[in-house]
């Protein structure tokens, strides 16, 4: 049985905002509140028919077009090495649901762990939405590595979806910050990889893994800040400012803190980046050293990368944790040998915007098949 109070709840944001109007104006024109509308768009309740007269009216649509199915959704899912983001997008793009999951990455939590994670959050961003009518595309952390890519789409082809792609997020983040440009991106975040776009092929720099991988990375931050807090601790390395940081993140003291670490892995000693970032912005000596070789390192792979180009001037967006603080792009902008030749920028929108733009192309490639 079809979903109508959910249909209702989309179809209604949808028309009012191909109409131009807001909540408020809308509830305006109607004699309602904006908090009233704002229930029905939420999905919270139904109007009773003489409003509904109204808002067909309002909206210059039939009353059957307000729960009318939608011919498709686009559905773009983020799974990031530290949470996983889904949206659920209209035929235009426009965003109707927003959710968030825990990580998705099928090399750190296992295929049968993030395939529980997307199933969870899959159908609940879809609850009432016929599902042949989703047009998916997900870009995973860990999803092309070894054969993840081919079993995620396994996975991905037993919901029924209108059509689909699953791929490594590294997509998401060029189609978001480069559409069809040729340019670099580079993400900072728990890991650190590169993808290069160069007349519309892709060329992958770094991003091998925690256990390969040797700076730039919120993991490679938070491990070389726990290595300088338990040298200071036993005396075999210098004091720095770390040490109190570390504390403040984690005040149970070194014991506990190393079951901690060993316990959480990879993503709790990410966590610990914030610590020689924190330190370093109080003048801390080892932080600085620790910062300057991680953005060093970050900055050879952009020079890696950038070899492939020809041009005087390359566009470089990065994106990631790491990015929302300043300080770690002005100190990779500092590292890189010859900072002319890039125009590196942050991705100011979130990824998953570039999972419903290549959803939305994927729609686009099916119309013209069909």
């Amino acid at each position: 049985m079809p979903d109508y109070k959910g249909l209702f709840a989309l179809n209604l944001k949808k028309l009012r905002k191909a109409r131009g109007l807001t909540q408020e104006a809308l509830a305006t024109s109607l004699g309602y509140s904006k908090k009233t509308v704002s229930k029905w768009e939420c999905g919270a309740c139904v109007p009773d028919i003489e409003a509904l007269f109204s808002l067909s009216k309002a909206l210059q649509v039939s009353l059957e077009a307000l729960f009318e199915e939608s011919r498709s959704y686009l559905l773009g899912i983020d799974g990031g090495g530290t949470k996983t983001e889904l949206v659920l997008a209209d035929e235009n793009g426009d965003v109707l649901r927003r959710l968030f999951a825990d990580t998705c990455n099928p090399m750190d939590i296992g295929i049968e762990n993030s395939k529980a994670t997307l199933r969870r959050a899959i159908y609940e961003i879809c609850d009432g939405i016929p599902l042949s009518s989703v047009v998916m595309f997900a870009g995973i952390a860990g999803g092309t590595t070894a054969d993840m890519q081919p079993r995620l789409c396994e996975f991905f082809n037993s919901f029924g979806f209108r059509a689909f792609r699953n791929d490594t997020d590294l997509k998401l983040i060029i189609s978001a910050g480069l559409s069809e440009r040729d340019g670099i991106s580079l993400i900072l975040g728990t890991g650190i990889c590169a993808f290069s776009q160069l007349r519309g092929e892709h060329f992958k720099t770094a991003g091998w893994g925690y256990f390969i991988d040797e700076g730039g990375s919120g993991f490679n931050l938070g491990r070389d800040a726990l290595s300088a807090y338990f040298a200071a601790l036993d005396g075999s390395g210098e004091q720095t400012l770390i040490s109190e940081e570390i504390d403040s993140l984690y005040p149970h003291g070194a014991k506990a803190l190393m079951g901690h670490i060993y316990d959480g892995g990879k993503k709790a000693i990410a966590a610990f980046a914030a610590a020689p970032i924190a330190a370093f912005k109080r003048g801390d000596a080892t932080a600085e050293r620790i910062l300057r070789r991680n953005m060093k390192y970050a900055a050879n792979i952009i020079e890696t990368a950038a070899a492939r180009f020809s041009s005087d001037e390359i566009e470089v967006v990065i994106s990631g944790g790491l990015t929302n603080e300043p300080i770690i792009t002005e100190l990779l902008a500092a590292s890189v040998p010859d900072s002319r030749k890039y125009k590196i920028r942050k991705l100011e929108s979130s990824p998953v915007t570039g999972a419903i733009k290549l959803a939305k192309k994927l729609l686009s490639e099916v119309c013209k098949n069909a």
